[in-house]
């Protein structure tokens, strides 16, 4: 059950922990959420094959949603 459905989403007040890790569709994924439930998530870690930049990309797609401490380990 994804995020967006209606039955989690009606209910859910807060998400404590993202993970993302789906091989290049990073991205796709973000911008399947609701401007609206951006606000309930707090800490994402995702894994970012940096293929074209996309690193760099996601991490200032992050920095508009409004977090604002972006972390990158290689």
């Amino acid at each position: 059950m994804g995020l967006e459905s209606g039955k989690v989403e009606q209910n859910l007040q807060q998400i404590n922990l993202s993970k993302v890790e789906v091989e290049k569709s990073e991205l796709e994924v973000f911008l399947g959420i609701k401007e609206h439930n951006w606000l309930k998530i707090k800490p994402i870690v995702v894994e970012v094959h940096n293929i074209n930049e996309r690193l760099k990309e996601i991490g200032t797609w992050l920095q508009n949603q409004l977090f604002n401490k972006i972390l990158v380990n290689q």
